[in-house]
């Protein structure tokens, strides 16, 4: 009998392998010649190394459709109300369509079309109902704040719905408080180089050694993110053709010409 091993880990246990924003920056304070700490370092310093890890991991984010960039959240309706904020890191889009609640009794999804067409269809009418088409649009700003977006439904809900919906995501920057880049420690490499690769041609205005580690990582990253987009499976094969589902039967095999049960 095989053991079976039990890990018993807390909640919010971090692998050990995973790199956070403090090992960021000790490697880039140490990769500028200014020490292998960046907690002693004085103000312009400091600054000057933040720079560079935050520019890594804008270019990390930019670098491919990833999947831990697209969350998921549900917008909870209120009757006779049409549009709604969207969350404030809310990257301008919905991907796919929004879903009503498993136990809601709805079963159509709600299509994205259209800003113009949700106007369209509010003036040729004001009945609410059960939402049926959805759209994203910008909100007004000063700029005194980054733009918001906000999500219109058609029609007007005429009822209390949650709503399922997934969305491209605008991340913060790392600091001590927040101190892990989304991905994992898949990922922790590839953002690495590119904090590497950022200091490396904004303090030496070169592309070097580093750039091309980076690309190497990304290139790795990429194909772990695609494996985990791409399903096991793509559902029932009907026809049998797989072998999953045929059944059983007692074929025959020919061995030096005599037959047997195979």
């Amino acid at each position: 009998m095989s053991a079976v091993w039990i890990l018993n880990l807390p909640s919010s246990f971090e692998p050990s392998l995973s790199l956070r924003y403090r090992d960021y920056m000790n490697e880039v304070s140490h990769f500028l010649h200014l020490g292998d700490d960046y907690s002693v370092l004085i103000a312009a310093d400091l600054a000057r190394v933040d720079m560079q890890v935050q520019s890594g991991v804008r270019r990390v984010y930019a670098a491919h459709d990833w999947s831990f960039l697209e969350p998921s959240t549900t917008l909870t309706t209120v009757a006779s109300t049409g549009d709604y904020d969207a969350p404030d890191e809310f990257g301008g889009t919905i991907y796919g369509n929004m879903t009503f609640a498993a136990d809601s009794g709805a079963y159509h999804v709600i299509v994205l079309i259209g800003e113009g067409q949700i106007i369209k269809n509010r003036q040729n009418s004001t009945s609410a109902g059960r939402p049926r088409f959805c759209a994203v649009r910008h909100k007004s700003s000063t700029g005194s704040s980054g733009q918001r977006f906000e999500i219109l439904l058609d029609p007007i809900p005429d009822a209390v719905y949650t709503l399922t919906y997934v969305y491209p995501a605008l991340k913060n920057k790392l600091t001590t408080n927040n101190p892990y880049p989304l991905g994992g420690m898949a990922h922790s490499e590839t953002v690495l180089q590119a904090c590497l690769a950022a200091a490396e041609a904004g303090e030496d205005d070169e592309i070097g050694l580093h750039e091309g580690l980076y690309r190497a990582a990304l290139e790795r990253s990429r194909e772990h993110d695609n494996d985990i987009r791409t399903p096991a499976t793509l559902g029932f094969n009907r026809d049998g053709s797989n072998g999953l589902h045929r059944p059983v039967r007692n074929q025959l095999a020919r061995h030096n010409g005599v037959l047997s049960s195979a």
